[in-house]
């Protein structure tokens, strides 16, 4: 396997491992937000509205394929994370 090849499937595998932490934590807690704190910890590099966003994909897949693209996504944007916590409470009623 040339170094390349090796470089890609080592990635695939790395990101194949942070789904499944990413889902066994989701799985593990009580709240939404305490899911978040978890990958926050788990996954330092994340911003808030990123790790929002990936626990709500986990959890709900549903309402993130909802989510995507509105004024309240938070993936890029940290500053509509309280819209999307309005969102979110809306939907989940």
């Amino acid at each position: 396997m040339d170094p390349i090849e090796k470089l890609l499937w080592d990635a695939l595998a790395a990101e194949s491992e942070d789904r499944a932490d990413l889902a066994r934590v989701v799985a593990m807690t009580s709240s939404f937000e305490a899911a978040v704190d978890r990958v926050r910890t788990l996954f330092p590099e994340w911003r808030d509205g990123q790790a929002h966003c990936n626990v709500l994909r986990v959890a709900r897949p549903d309402l993130y394929l909802e989510l995507i693209g509105t004024d309240a996504d938070p993936f890029y944007r940290d500053d509509r994370i309280p819209a999307f916590l309005d969102w979110l409470v809306a939907r989940m009623g």
